[in-house]
């Protein structure tokens, strides 16, 4: 499948082909993603969204989750200044996929996106999503009756801890310094 085939059809912004095109090479190249293919992905989601909003979950869910697989192909490639722009639109697919996965009643589902997207957030250090995607961790747990995951610590302290320490991994790798030593490392 294209994967411009994975979008509603009609529900693409008004680029036209040149769109479609640009996400089908892209999908066939993923280390060819440039800041037009991130913005045109966060498009096409708005565009996924918006059908959703028109026509419910159900509908929109097949589509979602065939992007994101490509958008996590995306996001594993994604080196250098392109990686934080990828990884941002893609938080914000997996995020979405969630959302819908929720909504359909495959929990499973639901907490495997919430988690990709919760990794990307910790990485980008997106504070907002990570709370979004904390209280929609927790909503699940309170509907699946899992109170002690709904209520615990753990995956608020794990959370902060992962962030914190990739946090200090990139300033680290930007400063050129290992961690807690504070030494200079040659990069290779």
């Amino acid at each position: 499948m294209q994967c411009s085939q994975a979008v509603l059809p009609g529900s693409l912004p008004s680029s036209g082909p040149e769109l479609a095109d640009r996400l089908d090479w892209t999908a066939r190249h993923p280390a060819g993603v440039d800041m037009a293919v991130a913005d045109s992905l966060a498009d096409v989601l708005a565009s996924q969204r918006r059908a959703e909003d028109a026509i419910g979950a159900a509908a929109v869910l097949q589509p979602t989750m065939a992007q994101l697989a490509v958008v996590e192909n995306l996001a594993r490639q994604a080196r250098g200044p392109m990686r934080l722009p990828v990884l941002n639109v893609g938080q914000q697919w997996a995020q979405f996929a969630s959302h819908l996965c929720r909504h359909a009643g495959d929990v499973p589902a639901a907490r495997a996106c919430g988690a990709q997207a919760l990794e990307w957030a910790e990485e980008l250090g997106d504070r907002s999503m990570i709370s979004t995607l904390l209280v929609s961790r927790a909503h699940l747990a309170a509907e699946a009756g899992e109170v002690g995951a709904m209520i615990g610590p753990g995956p608020r302290r794990a959370a902060r801890r992962q962030s914190r320490d990739r946090a200090a991994c990139r300033r680290c790798w930007v400063r050129g310094t290992r961690p807690r030593d504070g030494r200079r490392q040659r990069r290779r």
